[in-house]
């Protein structure tokens, strides 16, 4: 019958996985292609994270993994934004930057406009980690971002953010960092690459279980969809 077969076939596979574990962890060292086949197992919560098991992938973009007897798809464009938001926010608000210096300072041509948009919110930036300095008329130079932009198009993401806080009212300071952060980490993760296997997946889960509320996006966006296994059970008639 169906059940017993998929009994049977999750038996072997768990086994299967034991030994590849064993093997993988006793008389060598781990190499990338172990971690990435480990990364396919169960994995132990750390920190009191929830134990996860990843599943694949599901077109390029979502990540498909079971947790606490649940199955979720994970946006993960969405899961490294709120992990950007909450570290360019902590930036922000900490004495101690992360501000690296870049080996090439990125030097922009503005428009009248932008610059008088960028004199306006000069501060935000600096609190942000990203040094930019007037180099004359109408010139800005980056010199300094923080570690997470340092391999990124550091000009694509200053010109977009710059736009991008041109368009809020101006209100409360508060208000207007807020919407400066998520700014940020939108345009970050939006340019950061996709994960493409095991291992760069357990990157992403473990930032983001550590994190308050971590399939809640900026704004109440959802970061991932979830069915419970009875839910799953219901669409096969199996309930």
């Amino acid at each position: 019958t169906p059940d017993k077969f998929w009994s049977t076939w999750n038996e072997q596979y768990v086994e299967k996985q034991n030994k590849l574990l064993n093997k993988t962890v006793i008389g060598r060292q781990v190499t990338k292609q172990d971690r990435d086949i480990i990364s396919l197992f169960e994995k132990e919560g750390e920190d009191n994270t929830p134990s996860y098991r990843f599943i694949g992938f599901a077109f390029e973009k979502y990540i498909i993994l079971t947790m606490n007897n649940e199955l979720y798809i994970l946006d993960q464009i969405a899961a490294r934004e709120k992990i950007i938001y909450e570290k360019v926010r902590r930036n922000y608000y900490s004495s101690n930057k992360d501000s690296q210096l870049m080996l090439l300072p990125d030097v922009i041509n503005l428009t009248t406009k932008e610059m008088g948009i960028f004199r306006d919110n000069k501060d935000l930036f600096l609190k942000a980690g990203i040094l930019v300095d007037e180099f004359g008329d109408n010139t800005v130079k980056i010199t300094q971002v923080p570690s997470f932009c340092i391999e990124l198009n550091t000009e694509e993401i200053f010109m977009e953010t710059l736009r991008e806080i041109n368009t809020v009212a101006r209100i409360e300071t508060r208000e207007i960092e807020s919407k400066f952060l998520a700014t940020i980490a939108e345009k970050v993760a939006m340019k950061t690459d996709l994960a493409l296997n095991g291992l760069e997946v357990d990157e992403i889960m473990r930032s983001l279980l550590k994190l308050d509320n971590p399939f809640v996006g900026s704004y109440g966006r959802p970061i991932a969809i979830k069915m419970s296994r009875a839910d799953i059970e219901k669409k096969f008639s199996r309930r």
